[in-house]
């Protein structure tokens, strides 16, 4: 539920609001061990992060949340997390960003999961400004 209400505040323009959210639940869940939530709330975080301009934080998060699904497998946050990573790429390695964010699109689809249009749209931008190859 936390997750949530941290989603609403970041949509919201609020990622200062949102990021301490997120660190709740990560604080919550800090003995209990939940890699499926975690691994959301790190994602927020990341989400924040960019939003608030702070991409080396974001890739961290986002990172660490990739580290997290990989322990359990869960393919939407799998995706989630290599969208947020070329995110924080697009700028300085856009062919890196690429390739992840068809890697996550991929997913996306086969899990028919909204999150896919805000990717493609992303990809879509990005193979647009890729310079013409020669």
């Amino acid at each position: 539920m936390l997750n949530e209400l941290a989603s609403i505040e970041l949509a919201l323009g609020r990622p200062d609001l949102a990021a301490q959210v997120y660190h709740e639940v990560i604080h919550a869940l800090r003995d209990k061990r939940n890699p499926g939530i975690e691994s959301a709330a790190h994602n927020g975080l990341g989400r924040a992060a960019l939003a608030a301009g702070d991409v080396h934080a974001a890739r961290e998060h986002f990172e660490a949340a990739l580290e997290l699904v990989r322990e359990i497998g869960h393919r939407r946050e799998f995706a989630i997390s290599l969208d947020g990573i070329a995110c924080c790429l697009v700028a300085a390695e856009p062919d890196r960003a690429r390739t992840l964010w068809r890697r996550a699109l991929k997913l996306l689809i086969e899990l028919d999961m909204p999150e896919r249009f805000e990717v493609e749209k992303r990809l879509t931008e990005a193979e647009r400004r890729q310079p013409a190859v020669r």
